[in-house]
């Protein structure tokens, strides 16, 4: 950054589920707070002369009729969940700077804050927004929960930060997150509001319009507290209802009175079941356990700064609430200290604005000529610019290394090459780059180009049929069907588009998703008519205390939604639950993981680790796995002949005796695969099936999932 940067005076942008908070850097408290609300008129106006908008933000719509207006919210638990919400969220923006009298965004730096699980595609709009349409100097993103952790003067704790949307706990020791030890839940002040509304309506009051559901949210933050003890208050409130009730006006004149409910809602923060989530912990739980997962030698400071922030810890009696349930969880004699600043409901602002008001922070801005050469990546030795490395191998004639491999394979020289130089041209600057009628034209170019390439390759393996095959009517193909193929087909989430036996033949050998997603079924092996079933790593890996937040990772190549990026935890299981009427009862099966390397990257050398499987809690055997492929698959199996105490065993140096050695090889999908058991001679219908890996490196390594194919 130059040097007459530092003179530039920073915006500060946090934008939640309830509101938006805005002002300068340097500054103790925001300028402008605004509802994150963008309402449009449900008719239009009969009287021309009457003036209006078309859309009305912020506290616009309070100060406009919001009776006549339809209320949308552009971020939903905390993160702009919708393609069709950035138009509302650029206006949340424009509106911010206005309010803020900047007429001239360009000369400023904005820091914007994002909550825990902000997709990355989320960050790469968020800058597309500001640099393209805003066209400020410089940003960068921060996570609240960090920037609350700032504003609290502190370098450890546990930050507990509630907003409208979400609930954040957030480890951090010494200035440095503990990815591991955070956690976050769709749980937050929107529950509570709701709960509000339902019991009301159980009274007899109707609220059905956005509009009639911010009055109550407004009755709520007026009105609502934390009890200390839930069951004795609501049993005196049962004898003496007068203790508790409050009274409040409505926007049309009317008095509603309310007593317990102003309890009852917010317990829903301690009670998840309450509203039918059962499955979510409580926010004492959720810092209770992010602790817990936390190294044991720093766990006392953290139970010594337990730090309330966001909007739905502003409720009465929420901190006394806290210390009183952590107190409970914690071990015996721990100081339990709960920390809940006045200004707390800003307090990832004033983080941000203590952030970008440091010297020390100015490196850290991504400027707008870093982003103009479009796409930019952090890596070990700082910022790389990717179209420069686009440019380069470009220049070079070496596009194709910088592809993924399984497109690269699929798409032939001359469209790898026009579709390359095409991509090229519009990583230039801006002003430089093709317009879109070109880009489109050149693109239908290009995929008549892969189509005819197409074409010729299916024309070739049609070749390799034989003309008896291609003479041979349905029941030829129908005997290469598996024998419950009709059960199979029923199964899939989609419709099988096929004419005739032949055709259906060919899709089960590539195979398809059923279940909602949940199971892939295929043939691979064209010489045998037995199914492979193979589960999703999202579905079947364990949510254990040392993993559960782990990365996921969309990928294009994948049979299903998410892949998961492994880190590096001690050891990962996998658990599935197995249907036989997926499997034939006169194969064996093995057990595969599908895997990649993130980014491709082989490892360099050999990366050994343990798999241990068996039914439920039985142990069935150990399979030394590794991690390269340049030893050919070595297998010692069962001998009658050996003594029973080492029959089918390997020993290997580090002590152990494994049933075989596995090494991973390349599938013709692309991805790779490494055998995890010896062959299963049984399977039990519905029985839990398990594998644990440890013992070895997982970092980097993306699953897909496990499959189970007949043993051949």
């Amino acid at each position: 950054m130059a040097d007459s940067d530092e003179d530039i005076e920073p915006l500060v942008f946090d934008c939640g589920t309830g509101t938006m908070k805005a002002g300068f850097a340097g500054d103790s408290s925001p300028r402008k707070v605004f509802p994150t609300l963008v309402g449009r008129p449900y008719h239009s106006l009969a009287l021309v002369s009457q003036q209006t908008k078309d859309t009305y933000v912020g506290d616009e719509v309070v100060r406009s009729k919001r009776g006549i207006l339809m209320l949308k919210r552009p971020v939903e638990r905390g993160i702009v969940s919708s393609s069709n919400n950035w138009d509302d969220m650029e206006k949340i923006w424009h509106h911010a700077f206005h309010e803020l009298g900047v007429s001239a965004p360009e000369e400023h730096h904005v820091l914007l804050s994002e909550a825990m699980l902000n997709p990355k595609a989320n960050r790469e709009k968020t800058a597309e927004i500001m640099f393209e349409i805003f066209n400020v100097r410089a940003m960068h993103i921060a996570m609240q929960g960090l920037l609350s952790m700032y504003a609290s003067g502190r370098t450890t704790g546990i930050m507990l930060d509630s907003g409208d949307g979400v609930s954040q706990v957030v480890a951090v020791y010494e200035g440095y997150v503990l990815p591991r030890a955070s956690q976050c839940v769709d749980l937050g002040g929107r529950d509570l509001t709701d709960t509000l509304m339902k019991i009301l309506s159980g009274r007899g009051y109707l609220f059905t319009t956005s509009a009639e559901r911010e009055v109550i949210r407004d009755m709520k933050e007026k009105l609502a507290y934390v009890a200390l003890d839930y069951e004795k208050e609501l049993e005196d409130a049962r004898k003496n209802s007068s203790s508790v009730e409050k009274d409040y006006e409505l926007p049309d004149g009317e008095v509603v009175t309310i007593g317990a409910e102003r309890f009852r809602c917010a317990e829903v923060l301690f009670r998840p079941s309450l509203i039918g989530m059962g499955a979510t912990n409580g926010i004492h739980e959720l810092t209770y356990k992010s602790i817990m997962r936390s190294d044991v030698d720093i766990r006392k400071e953290l139970y010594g700064n337990i730090i309330l922030s966001g909007g739905s810890t502003m409720l009465p009696g929420i901190a006394e609430r806290m210390k009183k349930e952590i107190t409970a969880l914690a071990p015996g004699g721990m100081k339990i200290n709960v920390v809940a600043k006045p200004d707390r409901n800003y307090s990832a602002w004033i983080g941000g604005s203590i952030l970008a008001s440091l010297r020390s922070f100015i490196p850290k801005w991504i400027t707008k000529d870093e982003y103009q050469e479009l796409c930019y990546a952090r890596d070990k030795d700082g910022i790389l610019l990717l179209a420069e490395v686009a440019r380069e191998y470009y220049v070079n004639d070496k596009l194709d290394m910088i592809i993924d491999p399984a497109l690269r394979a699929q798409m032939s020289t001359d469209s790898l090459r026009k579709f390359s130089a095409i991509a090229y041209k519009c990583l230039q600057k801006r002003e430089q780059r093709p317009l879109m009628d070109v880009v489109k034209k050149e693109l239908e170019e290009t995929l008549k180009i892969q189509i005819q390439h197409e074409e010729a390759g299916r024309s070739i393996k049609s070749l390799q049929i034989s003309c008896e095959e291609e003479t041979v009517d349905d029941e030829y193909w129908k005997k290469k069907l598996p024998n419950r193929y009709q059960r199979y087909i029923q199964r899939s989430d989609k419709p099988l588009h096929y004419n005739n036996k032949k055709e259906l033949y060919f899709c089960l050998c590539k195979g398809f998703l059923c279940d909602n997603g949940q199971l892939w079924l295929s043939m691979p092996n064209s010489d045998n008519n037995w199914i492979s079933s193979m589960l999703p790593a999202t579905r079947i890996l364990r949510d254990e205390i040392e993993y559960e937040h782990l990365d996921t990772q969309s990928l294009y190549e994948s049979r299903f939604h998410e892949a998961i990026i492994l880190g590096y935890a001690s050891s990962y299981s996998f658990t599935c639950t197995l249907q036989l009427q997926m499997f034939s009862p006169q194969n064996m099966y093995a057990c595969y993981l599908v895997f990649k390397f993130e980014h491709n990257e082989h490892p360099d050398g050999d990366r050994l680790f343990t798999a241990e499987y068996g039914f439920g809690h039985r142990l069935l055997g150990n399979v030394r796995v590794h991690m390269n492929r340049n030893n050919k698959l070595e297998m010692k199996p069962e001998s009658d002949d050996q003594e029973p105490e080492t029959e089918g065993l390997e020993m290997t140096n580090d002590g152990l005796e494994y049933d075989v050695e596995s090494w991973m090889e390349e599938r013709k999908d692309g991805w790779m695969e490494v055998m995890l058991t010896k062959p299963l001679e049984k399977l039990e219908d519905h029985s839990t099936f398990k594998v644990r890996l440890w013992g070895g490196s997982f970092g980097g390594i993306v699953v897909e999932g496990i499959e189970f194919r007949p043993y051949i």
